[in-house]
């Protein structure tokens, strides 16, 4: 299994699964969470093609299942995708670290045959401000000010990292799925 992605700490919760027949269908509910708590509670709920995950965290839906198993891992981004598919759900936050390092690259790239010492200022005054905009944190800044340069931007994709509240809610799947491991593990041991 995957190593945890955030410092969240589920030690204290406890896995309670429930499983109902409707109609043929089966829904299965996992419930993590605190004995006397709502802190960092998850309810991942699968039924008829969709996931629900609610709690503490946020509301999430999924356009299909996703059931925490002994073997589950993760993938991050097809989980993302599956979210966003069909929906306004925000699972990205702009990154600004990661867009600083990309504006220096094509910062850098841009200035590598140049010799014209006028030049290579005009090219870094184009940058200020949009370096600035990264250390501020606003993507919308960046998007205006980079609009306002004259650089060639056409294929410009602004950074962004999965929400923090999300990773936080992978750890929880991939802790269940832990979990059943050990439950799967003492049943065979019986």
């Amino acid at each position: 299994m995957s190593d945890k992605r955030t410092q969240a700490d589920f030690s204290k919760h406890e896995l309670i699964v429930k499983e109902f027949d409707i109609d043929g269908k089966k829904l299965t509910i996992h419930h993590f969470k605190q004995r006397d708590s709502h802190n960092l509670e998850v309810k991942i709920t699968n039924f008829d093609g969709n996931c629900t995950i609610t709690g503490d965290l946020g509301n999430y839906i999924a356009c299909r299942e996703f059931i925490p198993t002994a073997n589950n891992i993760i993938s991050d981004y097809y989980f993302c995708e599956k979210l966003t598919t069909y929906s306004t759900q925000k699972v990205f936050e702009f990154d600004a670290n990661s867009q600083i390092i990309e504006l220096a690259k094509w910062e850098k790239e841009l200035l590598e045959d140049i010799t014209n010492e006028d030049e290579i200022e005009e090219i870094k005054e184009q940058f200020t401000p949009l370096f600035d905009a990264c250390k501020n944190g606003s993507q919308q800044e960046l998007e205006v000010e980079l609009y306002n340069s004259d650089l060639e931007f056409d294929e410009f994709q602004p950074e962004q990292k999965i929400e923090t509240w999300l990773l936080m809610i992978f750890d929880a799947f991939e802790e269940i799925g832990r979990r059943l491991a050990e439950k799967e593990k003492k049943e065979v041991a019986e």
